[in-house]
């Protein structure tokens, strides 16, 4: 019970609103560049021991352990994974790649080490051992356990059993001692959980051992067989280039762009469909950008054997200090530049920028040269930011024909092997998805709305049972008052189980632009029965039944709304005027303040609250309520009127001439107001009826 009256609760909407507010504020952060971790390599500390030369403190030897790579770690586990006397160490990261496998191969032929397994009794020490403390001391060294604390400073190792180890990973329960080049038996004293110290002696090095409590006895593990050997790879720290070639998993429709030709006359990347196309974005300032002209130029049949279509769009003519001339041109003519060439518009590179972004993590702002490589169907296939090479971009002709999992391993700077497995299948496809509606929602935040269509009407007929592209499609078609088409998407949808309470709440969106008012009533009581939160569902059913002067109705719904969700300014509005209807003043005063309460600045609601008190005679306060309209709206011309006439029904006739006059001003054909004035002025003379 508690639980179903907390998740209904406006606190917990609020909260969770204020979560995704936060988490939306803490990716864009991210998106623009900023790090969690300032791009910091991986460090490595070395204990230095005794050695009086550290006093005391640890050595950072990241570089020379060849650990130093910027991968944004996150967790480090160690193990013996080669079973061949040396730790080695799994690695995951933040970014790609995600896991690396850290094969120690330090040679080992002086260097001796033991490791130890240990098993506590079950009774008054748990089985795993947690907690045990283990020293390892060379037998000579000592034979006793008092002698073995004395030479504690020389050659001793001690190691706690645990049961967890670092974060977000759990390294091997197996003892590791690295003992150096001891030529000796070692013996171990174990002091278990429960306080008992036992010692196991004479074990030979570069063994395993189990160490059972209570037996004094080390058992020998028998060698274990080695697991399969994964193909060796160089670590190296990835150089930083003035170039990137970022070949996309996701591919999305272009949008139209418009550029003006050599001429100066508009024109569309449509025209090129049917063939691969290069955008390329380049400046006469920039010296790579005509190099890079320059090998397009010489190879131009290579290209075009490729199927590839170049299109130079300048930039020099953008912002303020724009060039002015045709210095752009000449210089592709004394290139021989033979592909199409135009010039960019500042709602180009916005559409630019937002794929760009869309794609990429880290939205940073677009550099010259930058190059765009659309495949014959029309979507984007990679980006290059820099001069890009002719051999690499015939090359990437074929990236848009791989599938997604192919993209995929493409789209990694370094080699490595991927994993097929459904959760990486699914996070692909959630990237793919991701990358459609953020573009998409991109460019209707733009106010290019037909081409935010575009992009979502190509991800619902690939991927048709994403129910949040199709929703999102249905308002962008409303929005453009494309109401035939919502309806044929959402009947789609709905053809199976109609169990989706959003859907049937669009639905009836549809049903009342079309004024099928009673489908839409029945998808909408529909849509309060399927959502969890049908707050919005009922307001809008109480709304339409309001419109279809269904009083008695209208008001259960709208009131089930405000009980439902007592913050939504509209309903309470709707509601006080449905109390009008039905006669019922107190209803309709308690709806309006409520109103004004969550809006203040609705002057609507304001000015529609001050004629209701009017119509009950309360004209002080109608007085009231009208001047905070005309504080807001001072050339509304009925709010004028409608405060001339309070004024003038409690005496104050001189504010009430005033008024009106300000209502004439403003309309000089408002009759009402006109004869009013007639009334008020022959009062003001005294020859006039001043009853109020």
């Amino acid at each position: 019970m508690w639980r179903q009256v907390v998740s209904r609760g406006r606190v917990e909407v609020r909260a969770r609103e204020d979560n995704r507010d936060a988490r939306e504020n803490f990716e864009y952060m991210l998106n623009f560049g900023r790090s969690l971790s300032g791009r910091e390599p991986h460090c490595v500390f070395l204990n230095t021991g005794a050695d009086p030369r550290s006093e005391g403190r640890f050595a950072c030897v990241s570089a020379s352990s060849g650990l130093d790579l910027i991968d944004d770690g996150r967790a480090i586990a160690v193990a013996d994974w080669d079973h061949d006397g040396d730790q080695d160490l799994w690695i995951t990261n933040r970014t790609a790649p995600r896991v690396r496998f850290m094969r120690n191969d330090t040679p080992t032929a002086d260097a001796r080490y033991l490791q130890l397994r240990l098993v506590g009794n079950g009774t008054t020490t748990n089985r795993d051992a947690v907690g045990a403390r283990v020293e390892v001391v060379p037998t000579t060294v000592a034979s006793t356990v008092r002698e073995a604390a004395s030479a504690a400073e020389r050659r001793k190792s001690i190691r706690t059993v645990r049961a967890g180890h670092g974060f977000l990973a759990q390294s091997s329960r197996w003892l590791h001692y690295g003992l150096g080049d001891i030529d000796d038996t070692v013996k171990v004293i174990v002091r278990w959980p429960d306080a008992a110290v036992e010692e196991f002696v004479e074990l030979e090095l570069d063994r395993k051992y189990e160490l059972v409590q209570g037996t004094g006895r080390a058992g020998e593990v028998p060698a274990i067989r080695p697991p399969a050997r994964l193909a060796k790879s160089t670590p190296s720290p990835h150089e930083v280039e003035g170039r990137a070639r970022i070949p996309l998993i996701a591919l999305v429709p272009l949008p139209n762009l418009s550029y003006t030709d050599r001429t100066g006359s508009p024109r569309s990347t449509r025209a090129n469909r049917g063939k691969s196309l290069l955008i390329n974005c380049w400046s006469t300032t920039c010296r790579p950008c005509i190099a890079e002209l320059k090998e397009f130029s010489e190879r131009a049949d290579a290209i075009r054997d490729a199927g590839i279509e170049v299109l130079a769009l300048s930039l020099d003519n953008l912002g303020p200090g724009g060039a002015v001339g045709d210095g752009d041109y000449e210089l592709l003519d004394s290139l021989g530049f033979p592909f199409a060439a135009g010039r960019a518009n500042d709602d180009l590179m916005k559409i630019l920028s937002l794929l760009h972004n869309s794609m990429i993590a880290t939205a940073r702002p677009l550099s010259v040269p930058t190059s765009f490589l659309i495949d014959e169907t029309g979507r984007l296939s990679v980006i290059y930011k820099g001069p890009v090479a002719v051999d690499q971009l015939i090359e990437d002709v074929a990236h848009a024909s791989r599938t997604s999992a192919e993209r995929f391993r493409a789209a990694a700077y370094f080699d490595g092997t991927d994993i097929d497995h459904p959760v990486t299948r699914s996070t692909l496809l959630v990237a793919e998805l991701k990358a459609h509606m953020d573009c998409a929602r991109g460019l209707q935040r733009l106010g290019w709305t037909a081409d935010a269509i575009v992009v979502t009407e190509d991800l619902v007929n690939r991927h048709k049972a994403f129910a949040p592209a199709r929703k999102y499609l249905v308002r962008l078609l409303l929005r453009e008052q494309r109401n035939e088409e919502a309806l044929a998407y959402l009947q789609e949808a709905l053809a199976g189980p109609a169990d989706d309470g959003e859907m049937q709440q669009l639905l009836g969106d549809v049903y009342r632009r079309l004024r099928r008012f009673e489908e839409a009533v029945a998808a909408y009581e529909r849509a309060t029965e399927l959502l969890s939160d049908p707050a919005d569902a009922h307001g809008k059913l109480g709304s339409l039944l309001a419109d279809l002067s269904r009083w008695p109705q209208a008001r259960q719904s709208l009131a089930k709304s405000v009980e439902l969700n007592p913050d939504d300014a509209g309903v309470h509005f709707k509601l006080a005027q449905v109390g009008e209807q039905l006669g019922d003043d107190a209803l309709a005063e308690r709806h309006y303040l409520e109103a004004i309460r969550v809006d203040p600045k609705l002057t609507e609601v304001q000015e529609r609250f001050g004629k209701f008190l009017a119509k009950l005679e309360r004209w002080s306060q109608a007085v009231k309520q009208f001047e905070i309209v005309l504080a807001r709206r001072p050339k509304n011309a009925g709010a004028h009127y409608n405060l001339g006439v309070a004024h003038a029904k409690i005496g104050q006739w001189q504010q009430a001439a005033e008024h009106l006059q300000a209502a004439l001003a403003i309309q000089p054909d408002f009759a009402q107001a006109r004869a009013y004035l007639e009334r008020v002025q022959a009062v003001l003379r005294g020859d006039g009826d001043a009853t109020p």
